[in-house]
């Protein structure tokens, strides 16, 4: 794996800057690494940054609001050779240690990608990269960059960094944002911690108040867009931050602490890190816990760890992903080679170092003891199974007391009372069972993959109940509004130099290949999928509606002009001269017809509002707006349901290939997509959809996307939804959920794909150009 070394250039700088500001009375700081107190001027200072441009467009999302995960490409980039079989990186195939490693991120990210996030935006700001953050939308490797962003905060040396951060005072904290902000660099990000949650905001300027306030203004992405703020009160030494309220100001119940629950880490400890895997050296363990009960203890050494101590002795930090949860998960480091946990209820737990990673999942109520003495793990029992990965080797104990003990090159299994069972080269991965017929072996384990399962009473809902909808947070819904951030007259706002992040450091993306409402390159592959590219000037992907004059004649006026020309006719003989002089009168008819211009409806191509009738007989239940990337203009529900009470597939097991965009947009696409497999050609919802024919003979209807869906919600009675039931999007998020649209209470469940009680399908189409 490339190191990414220190700019020696970066100190002397710094050296420099601080020189100035000191001179001019701007602040004086201690450097990390000193304990002197820290003499704060209260002076603003204020980078470039914008949230509503420099931060994402989407609000933070879960785990279940994408297919991806943190996979075997992202986790050579994090880790490098080390991470992979052999140490061959063309293909890289991942070692089962560096599988579960990458278990354990995917685990972390089921409720949120708060820190993923907020490092690739202060990541782009510091690099001006384009496009703007704001344009990216959440697919291909922009999801991945947030992924391997998101993974940094498990890396130990950047556990070391906020730890050390974490003990020192608000003040000291301060002066090193103020010192970087003026400079205006986004070195460091912010964690904010309860006593169940934590989450990560980006600061990007540093305000002052009366009264020992100071105003750390942060991009938060539970709120694109939005200017948000950590108010500290150098007085008390306490901090509060609005986390869920839409106005800061009126939060009822904001998160508040002290200067041990806020931390700063920085983006050189995350691009400096040795690999997570692969050496030796077992400095310090990490343990991720996940518990749906908080009474769990480790015992160690120096003492005893706890969620249930109290703050000034608390030693286990909730996870940086996301709010209050229903269910914690924390991180707790353990120095000690040699410790005990004990769990009291159902749980799944990681156990990593860079020798092995150990995931225990306890599906039963009760007490587990767990046991690590350096090399040798002991564990296991009834409704328990426990993994161990230690380099190319694992190996998978279910329903056993069993004992572990790794090697340089093996690892050696004591289970169920049999003879010592060896897993080396000969056999790599094998699962250890205990049945009714005694202790079975058979080849594979738990850690063969990247894709990790939780037990389903430890999942996290699809949405939070800390916050409103994510739908309602995004900045492309017509109608989201957003801020402009004005730094005070007097504050010192420094332009971004061009450059400063190592482009090296292993959480920076590609450039992105997957934007807004355009072609996309999912990096999980090597083929790239194209959903409703945008039309070329001559040739459109979707039917056109061409509006047309249609004239219908209404009256027609006959008008008679008389005109008489008198004629003379001659006629001359050689016997007899006669003159005959003859009046002939002619008479022509000119006809004009007056026609009155009937103007377009909605229906026949005119332009069209919400809750107009389409042209297949349906209601209108978005209008895109002028400047829009959609190949068309309007979203029209059909007037009735395709089906009531239907599966949204008669498959519970299959990951469909593609069908899990939740974008406005691409409805269409996931339903080719879920068509196109087998296992759901038939009784399914996407069927249902797609064979439904309106009374005026439309055909083309489609299962809308999740986010489409939640576009008709808050206007179901003008389109003629029902203020009840649950419909069915064509957006799945695993092998057994998809997700749907409660139209009772606007929730957004996802179920079994299988389940058909409840869940109806209204399907939807698209029309008209932009």
């Amino acid at each position: 794996m490339t190191r990414v070394p220190r700019n020696p250039g970066t100190f002397a700088r710094n050296s420099l800057l601080v020189a100035a500001l000191t001179a001019a009375g701007i602040f004086v700081f201690a450097s990390r690494n000193s304990g002197d107190e820290v003499a704060l001027e209260r002076l603003p200072v204020a980078t470039t940054l914008q949230p509503s441009d420099d931060g994402f467009a989407f609000p933070n999302f879960t785990s279940r609001a994408t297919p991806e995960q943190f996979d075997d490409i992202d986790m050579l980039r994090v880790a490098g050779a080390e991470a992979c079989t052999n140490g061959v990186t063309d293909p890289c195939v991942l070692t089962p240690q560096a599988n579960a490693w990458a278990q354990m991120v995917n685990q972390a990210r089921q409720t949120g990608h708060c820190e993923g996030m907020v490092v690739t935006a202060a990541s782009r700001f510091d690099r001006s990269k384009s496009p703007a953050t704001s344009s990216l939308s959440n697919d291909g490797d922009v999801t991945h960059a947030i992924f391997r962003s998101f993974a940094t905060q498990f890396f130990p040396e950047v556990r070391d960094e906020s730890d050390e951060w974490a003990g020192r005072t608000l003040s000291e904290k301060l002066a090193a944002l103020s010192r970087e902000l003026a400079a205006g660099r986004l070195t460091y990000t912010l964690g904010v911690y309860t006593d169940k949650g934590g989450h990560a905001v980006l600061p990007y300027a540093l305000e002052f108040e009366p009264g020992d306030i100071a105003v750390v203004r942060v991009y938060d992405s539970n709120w694109p867009g939005r200017n948000r703020y950590v108010r500290i009160n150098l007085a008390s030494g306490t901090w509060e931050f609005s986390f869920s309220a839409a106005d800061p100001t009126a939060d009822p119940a904001p998160w508040t602490g002290g200067a041990d629950m806020l931390d700063i880490t920085s983006m050189e400890s995350r691009s400096t890190a040795k690999s997570p895997v692969g050496d030796e050296a077992v400095d310090e363990t990490l343990l991720l816990i996940r518990s749906a009960a908080l009474d769990w203890v480790i015992q160690t050494d120096g003492g005893e760890i706890s969620p249930l101590q109290a703050a000034a002795q608390r030693r286990a930090k909730p996870l940086h992903n996301n709010s209050a949860r229903q269910i914690p998960e924390f991180l707790v480091r353990v120095k000690s080679k040699k410790f005990k946990v004990r769990l009291k209820g159902k749980t799944s737990l990681f156990i990593a170092n860079r020798r092995s990673v150990i995931r225990v999942t306890h599906s039963v109520d009760g007490d587990l003891p767990i046991a690590v003495d350096g090399p040798v793990l002991q564990a296991g029992g009834e409704g328990t199974t426990v993994s161990v990965a230690a380099g190319d080797h694992a190996v998978s104990i279910e329903n056993l007391e069993s004992s572990v003990k790794v090697s340089e090159n093996a690892l050696q299994v004591e289970a169920g009372g049999t003879p010592a069972i060896i897993v080396d080269d000969s056999r790599p991965q094998l699962t250890v069972s205990g049945t009714p017929e005694g202790v079975q072996t058979r080849p594979g384990s738990e850690l063969s993959g990247t894709t990790v399962t939780i037990p389903v009473d430890l999942q996290q809902a699809a949405e939070l109940p800390d916050l409103p909808s994510a739908f309602t947070r995004d900045m492309t819904v017509e109608g989201y509004e957003v801020d402009t951030y004005e730094p005070p007259a007097e504050a010192v706002v420094t332009a971004t130099p061009v450059g400063n992040a190592a482009d090296s450091a292993p959480f920076v993306e590609a450039t992105p290949t997957s934007l807004a409402a355009t072609t996309t390159t999912t990096a999980v592959t090597t083929t790239t999928s194209t959903v409703q590219p945008r039309p070329s000037t001559t040739t459109s992907t979707l039917a056109t509606t061409t509006t047309t004059t249609s004239s219908v004649p209404v009256t027609t006026t006959m008008t008679t002009t008389t005109s008489s020309v008198p004629t003379t006719t001659t006629s001359t003989t050689t016997t007899t001269t006669t003159t005959t002089t003859t009046t002939t009168t002619t008479t022509s008819t000119t006809t004009t017809t007056t026609t009155t211009t009937v103007p377009l409806t909605c229906a026949t191509g005119g332009s069209c509002v919400l809750g107009d009738t389409g042209p297949g007989g349906g209601k209108v239940f978005y209008v895109a707006p002028n400047g829009s990337s959609y190949p068309w203009k309007y979203l029209e529900v059909a007037p009735a349901n395709a089906a009531t009470s239907i599966r949204w597939c008669n498959n519970n097991v299959t990951l469909l290939p593609g069908a899990f965009s939740r974008n406005i947009g691409t409805g269409q696409a996931n339903t080719s997509l879920i068509l196109a497999a087998a296992a759901c050609t038939t009784g399914s919802a996407a069927a249902a959809a797609d064979s439904y024919v309106s009374p005026n003979g439309t055909a083309d209807w489609f299962l809308p996307s999740i986010l489409e869906l939640h576009l008709m919600y808050p206007n179901k009675a003008l389109v003629g939804m029902p203020n009840s039931r649950n419909f069915w999007s064509s957006s799945q998020n695993s092998n057994i959920y998809a997700e749907a649209q409660s139209y009772l209470d606007g929730g957004n469940p996802s179920w079994y794909k299988t389940n058909s009680i409840d869940y109806d399908v209204r399907a939807i189409r698209y029309f008209g150009t932009p």
